[in-house]
């Protein structure tokens, strides 16, 4: 699992920095024990390992949970394009308009944003949720739209936190696109990621458990180890 730290908002005074961590697994030891002495805002997309830095009695302070809408959007698009979900559909158009607003929101100071947000984006997020729960309800809770629904209404303040917050942007794209950039000894990217597409780029002395494709079984910078990934697709063990 790799999080990142950045801090400072879009428009801010403060220096603009990134701080990565990569971890062997999913447990959420790693990522409690560096936020310890942290109070501020997190994006975790609804990830159970850390819910205790969210505890109202938590020191230095619980934790501000944040949503993201990109994962969601993802979700319902993949619902339109793949299951020809007209619901699915629906809520994309009405996700877009929330985004189209968004974006010219997005560039103002922290200090501006929420009173644009209210008077352009929140009617919009209001309408939204008042059509989400209509829907939902005349839907099988085992059905793909219905879960993807659930995802958010389950999660509504966090989705929203954004209205009342102009730190808080409507998605994580920004950090999640400065990690691409990034690769690491233990990197479990598959070969179909842009890892291979700017091998060129990378620098790299040590082994990896990614699964290597047969024309680059022995490629000098970059060594497998026996053993399966993540996403089980092993290949044979190789050597530089």
């Amino acid at each position: 699992t790799m999080f990142q730290c950045l801090t400072s908002p879009f428009l801010s005074s403060w220096p603009q920095a990134q701080n990565l961590h990569n971890t062997a697994d999913r447990s959420g030891a790693q990522p409690r024990q560096h936020l310890a002495g942290y109070a501020g805002i997190l994006r975790a997309n609804a990830y159970v390992g850390i819910n205790e830095l969210y505890a109202p009695r938590r020191l230095p302070g619980p934790l501000t949970d944040a949503g993201c809408w990109a994962p969601s959007r993802r979700k319902f698009l993949s619902l339109a394009h793949l299951a020809k979900a007209p619901l699915a559909l629906e809520a994309v158009r009405r996700i877009d308009a929330i985004f189209d607003v968004e974006r010219e929101i997005n560039g103002l100071p922290a200090e501006q944003r929420p009173a644009l947000r209210q008077e352009q984006v929140a009617p919009l997020v209001s309408d939204l949720e008042t059509w989400m729960r209509a829907a939902r309800a005349l839907l099988s809770p085992h059905a793909e739209v219905a879960k993807a629904m659930d995802y958010m209404l389950k999660r509504w303040a966090t989705f929203t936190r954004f209205l009342t917050d102009g730190r808080i942007c409507l998605t994580n794209n920004a950090a999640e696109r400065a990690l691409r950039r990034m690769v690491t000894p233990v990197s479990l990217c598959t070969s179909s990621s842009n890892l291979w597409k700017h091998w060129h780029m990378t620098v790299g002395t040590d082994v990896t458990r990614a699964p290597f494709t047969p024309g680059r079984l022995h490629h000098w910078r970059r060594v497998q180890v026996r053993g399966t990934d993540l996403e089980r697709r092993a290949r044979a063990t190789c050597s530089a």
